[in-house]
């Protein structure tokens, strides 16, 4: 029996089914309720709560990190995220242009100028919806020694282009 069978926590419905986003029909079955109770459910299940809040703690830091890190790589204009594992950071598009960046989306030519370059995973903010072209999304739950690395190759490549 499940946790929420026993009445521990509130939930509506049960949602049975779903469609993949390639329209796929997914035989799934989970409780329709409200995000907290499932949070709250989770909890309960694995008994970890001190464990949780220091991953949590630790993302949280992380997050902080690299939100300061790009801001000190003149990077101002930033969604900054609530608890989410990555930032969307807009992108400075007169040093795009005097680095020779250009293309029918921004945000593809610095996801692609980025990965060969500075050798960092980000996504183009257009992925997600048009209103997120000139955005690039960076993740900032990976390790601190990673994120430093990242913030490190992003300076690097931006003082090549400023150099120029």
């Amino acid at each position: 029996p499940s946790i929420f069978a026993a009445g521990r926590f509130p939930f509506t419905d049960w949602i049975a089914t779903e469609q993949s986003p390639y329209g796929v029909p997914l035989d799934v079955k989970y409780p329709k309720c409200d995000p907290q109770a499932l949070v709250d459910a989770g909890l309960a299940a694995m008994d970890c709560r001190a464990e949780l809040e220091g991953h949590v703690a630790t993302y949280a830091r992380n997050r902080a990190l690299m939100l300061e890190g790009v801001q000190r790589l003149g990077l101002r204009h930033i969604a900054p995220p609530d608890g989410a594992f990555y930032a969307f950071v807009k992108i400075n598009a007169e040093w795009a242009k005097d680095a020779g960046i250009t293309g029918d989306s921004l945000s593809w030519a610095m996801a692609e100028h980025l990965i060969q370059h500075a050798r960092i995973g980000c996504v183009p903010g257009v992925d997600f919806s048009a209103a997120c072209e000139g955005y690039m999304r960076f993740c900032t739950g990976r390790s601190r020694e990673e994120l430093t690395g990242a913030l490190a190759s992003m300076k690097e490549t931006f003082a090549r282009v400023s150099a120029r």
